[in-house]
């Protein structure tokens, strides 16, 4: 776990600990004790104002981006809130989000359009438990594209007999006139927008906890503009988290039904026709841009 300060109460103070603790982690021991008691000092320092301080929280490599984000109804959750977080999580269904392509000319020349995937799930726990399906070898993280049959059909079979609503948005993406990163990231943040609210209208009297993968694109300002303009619309959104995909159980599971509803969008038939055997069903409305 990494916690970024924005605000400290001796900025030197903590550069000089943060050198210290490097060495530490170069290979030397720690053998300066008042150089251990300030960091305990710090630890504690921390965590009594974290309610207070700007605190940006993430795991393994999701800060390099920039885009890290967890907020609670909105704004930056308390100490309280992120302690009880693991035994609340079953009073809200999580939307799972995640996007297909990305705004690189090297990327699936195939896919010629950006697609943004939401899934509304009623039994998280059940949806989660799909991965057990999932063959995982050693050292090769599994997902839609190096999955193959019979064993793909299995998993979208299973995901397809969870209760879950499946909604999407997608728009082509012409580089020629997207070139600049501001309106890669217009062109993300609009179908990320429509696509939530979508699926946060299927049931909008209940609480849903908002998952999305790692964007393609540093986004970090709007998504938390974002999360705090569902709460002034009224959306009932409870924790708003842009997570990794790689290390998270709902994202891995996730990412089939974006495999098989880009497929579908770009007319690949590999998943058009699983789409239409198992994912239609969950469907709500129609392919559109």
């Amino acid at each position: 776990m990494t916690i970024y300060i924005e605000e400290a109460m001796n900025i030197e103070d903590i550069d000089n600990i943060k050198k210290d603790n490097q060495r530490c982690r170069t290979g030397r021991r720690l053998e300066d004790r008042s150089v251990r008691m300030r960091l305990s000092a710090l630890r504690f320092a921390i965590t009594e104002r974290m309610a207070r301080l700007h605190v940006r929280i993430s795991k393994d490599g999701i800060s390099k981006s920039g885009d890290a984000v967890l907020l609670y109804e909105g704004r930056e959750p308390t100490k309280s809130e992120l302690s009880t977080r693991i035994y609340s999580e079953g009073g809200a269904d999580p939307i799972v989000v995640d996007e297909s392509n990305s705004f690189s000319s090297r990327s699936d020349g195939k896919r010629r359009n950006l697609t943004i995937v939401c899934t509304r799930v009623r039994d998280r726990k059940r949806y989660a438990d799909i991965q057990k399906l999932m063959s995982n070898k050693k050292r090769i993280r599994q997902k839609y594209s190096n999955t193959y049959e019979p064993e793909l059909s299995g998993i979208v079979e299973a995901i397809s007999e969870q209760d879950i609503v499946i909604v999407e948005r997608h728009s082509r993406i012409d580089l020629d006139s997207m070139s600049d990163t501001a309106s890669k990231r217009h062109l993300y943040m609009r179908l990320l927008t429509a696509s939530l609210t979508d699926a946060i209208m299927v049931d909008p009297g209940r609480q849903v906890d908002i998952i999305i993968d790692t964007p393609p694109i540093q986004s970090r300002v709007e998504m938390i503009e974002l999360a705090r303009s569902l709460q002034r619309d009224g959306r009932k959104v409870r924790w708003f988290e842009i997570r990794r995909s790689a290390s998270d159980r709902y994202l891995t599971v996730h990412d089939f039904e974006t495999g098989v509803v880009s497929d579908m969008v770009e007319g690949i038939p590999k998943g058009t026709v699983i789409f239409n055997e198992y994912i239609r069903k969950r469907f709500r409305g129609t392919i559109r841009e």
